[in-house]
């Protein structure tokens, strides 16, 4: 857990603005890593995919993290049996599409703390001011299911684009 938050870490210090998919999803996963280890092992189980296509492509830093914090907060730890948490990227011919789902199981814990919607809120500026109408933060929530989706410009995330 200690090399996992060292990770995070160094991180925040190499990547201020920008990233590749790939370090945003290494990013995540190490955070999801130091969350199975305080809920319980079994309490939270994390899938990933990834295609190779997507990996070099240019992402916001710390795109994922609030999403995945999130996922965390209000769709694992409320629940008594915990669930999972699957983060996955795909494309079409003009969009990245970046989501994160988590599915609860059990019974619930008491309501769910609510949240102030303060990360969601700057993430979508982020995304507005460098992507304007092209990006997208989309949120769906279910009873047992919340799936957070954002969707950004093929062609500015390109890592064979001019600077």
């Amino acid at each position: 857990m200690v090399l996992d938050l060292a990770d995070l870490y160094r991180y925040l210090l190499h990547h201020p603005d920008d990233s590749t998919l790939a370090a945003e999803f290494d990013h995540a996963r190490a955070y999801l890593r130091i969350e199975r280890a305080r809920l319980g092992q079994s309490r939270l189980s994390v899938d990933s995919e990834l295609p190779d296509a997507l990996r070099n492509h240019r992402v916001p830093a710390l795109l994922l993290q609030p999403l995945v914090e999130n996922a965390v907060k209000h769709g694992i730890a409320t629940r008594k049996s915990g669930g999972s948490v699957r983060i996955s990227a795909l494309t079409n011919e003009r969009y990245i599409f970046i989501e994160v789902r988590d599915r609860g199981t059990g019974e619930l814990l008491g309501a769910p703390e609510p949240g102030s919607g303060i990360a969601l809120a700057a993430l979508k500026e982020s995304l507005d001011r460098r992507f304007g109408d092209e990006a997208s933060i989309d949120l769906e929530v279910g009873d047992a299911e919340t799936l957070a989706r954002v969707r950004l410009p093929l062609a500015s995330t390109d890592p064979r684009r001019e600077s």
